[in-house]
């Protein structure tokens, strides 16, 4: 069995890999196993990259055969990759039907929230990508019967613990200087999970370098350092491509130009990654008619602006420019490193290399109320937690 099989191999697992983080929108990592000859590997890709054991002789070494064959096919959930804050609940339906619908509670301002997913949005079918995934969902307090559901944008997505600012920090900057045109944040926290190998319950916040901290005797290759966010915010949005008119075109794309001038101008933040995927269009009870950007740039007449106002005005929805993932305040550096921010976003992935001179702040797994320290990304152990600072949600935003 030569390097070329083992190569075309690992190859084909990635891409079914990728299919099926593609396929189930609640799962993060995908462990395969695949067999050449009569060796045996096992293969576990997540955001970070991948992991693989050795080859096992499947003649000579039954007993690890059998383990691995037990332990993949009667694993937990969270070691099969799947995110288990998102749990399988029971609806009644005015028809009297029971159905199964998916679920997530938050705890947000000391109140359990429970969010139903009604649908996808997006799923990125990068497997090591931020892994983003977008649902729409409804979102209501636990105990407020009588208060109306709300519909919301969930976004769970791997970012880079090296980011001085996460999107929810981006958001709430932006919010506080009322920039219109974007998402309001209502929520952002880690997603946690299991700590492994352990069966107390212990939760600690998602993060690539777990799996390979315990490696840690072993030599493993660089990875990408990613942890688990989830981001709430409203209004739920559609995409540009689903426009109605030709109008409602255009207009979206003064709002999305409008958006980004005055982020830039008001609260000094740059996007740095407006693709098609990011400009969404929302309805919304009440929008601006761009008035004043009209009386400064435009050359028509002063009752020609007026009419043209009117009608920008009457139009349902608006143009909203989302995904601010990227985005940090000028004159700002990107990370807690002074290195320049870059602007393709497929750069602002970092390689984790063990000569790595970056810090991040991380906690004891075993401790809540030890203060954050900083450590080298290059001496993460599985005794570190990495805890964010998340952006805070205005009260008004809430539901």
């Amino acid at each position: 069995m030569g390097k070329d099989n083992k190569k075309s191999s690992y190859i084909e697992m990635a891409g079914k890999a990728s299919c099926l983080l593609y396929a189930q929108d609640s799962r993060h990592a995908a462990p395969c196993l695949c067999i050449l000859g009569s060796q045996i590997y096992l293969t576990v890709f997540d955001q970070g990259g991948s992991l693989s054991t050795c080859g096992y002789d499947i003649h000579h070494y039954p007993c690890e055969f059998l383990c691995i064959l037990i332990g993949v096919t009667s694993a937990p959930r969270n070691i099969l990759g799947f995110d288990i804050s998102i749990n399988w609940g029971k609806r009644s339906c005015p028809d009297g039907k029971v159905v199964d619908v998916k679920e997530l509670k938050i705890e947000m301002d000391a109140t359990t929230c429970t969010i139903e997913l009604t649908r996808v949005l997006f799923i990125s079918d990068n497997p090591f990508g931020q892994g983003t995934m977008v649902w729409e969902g409804m979102m209501k307090a636990r105990g407020t019967s009588g208060m109306q559901a709300r519909k919301v944008a969930v976004k769970d997505s791997w970012i880079d613990p090296l980011q001085k600012y996460t999107e929810g920090k981006i958001l709430s900057i932006l919010n506080m200087c009322k920039i219109e045109g974007i998402p309001m944040l209502v929520h952002e926290e880690q997603v946690k999970a299991p700590y492994p190998l352990v069966v107390d319950c212990l939760q600690v916040n998602g993060s690539t370098h777990f799996p390979r901290a315990y490696l840690a005797h072993y030599k493993t290759n660089s990875y990408y350092l990613h942890v688990l966010s989830c981001i709430i915010t409203h209004p739920v949005s559609d995409l540009i491509t689903e426009f109605s008119c030709l109008g409602e075109l255009l207009v979206a794309f003064l709002d999305y130009i409008v958006a980004h001038k005055n982020a830039v101008e008001i609260a000094h933040v740059l996007h740095h990654d407006i693709s098609l995927f990011n400009l969404l269009l929302a309805f919304v009870t009440q929008r601006s008619d761009h008035l004043e950007f009209m009386q400064r740039m435009s050359s028509l007449s002063a009752a020609d602006q007026t009419a043209l106002c009117t009608r920008i005005a009457s139009i349902k929805r608006q143009g909203v420019l989302a995904d601010w993932g990227y985005a940090v305040p000028m004159a700002e550096p990107t990370t807690i490193t002074d290195s320049v921010s870059p602007t393709l976003p497929i750069k602002q992935l970092s390689r984790v290399e063990y000569e790595s001179s970056n810090f991040v702040p991380i906690m004891p797994v075993n401790s809540k109320d030890a203060p954050p320290s900083l450590t080298l990304v290059s001496d993460l152990t599985k005794e570190d937690n990495i805890v964010l600072a998340m952006g805070p949600a205005s009260v008004e935003n809430n539901p």
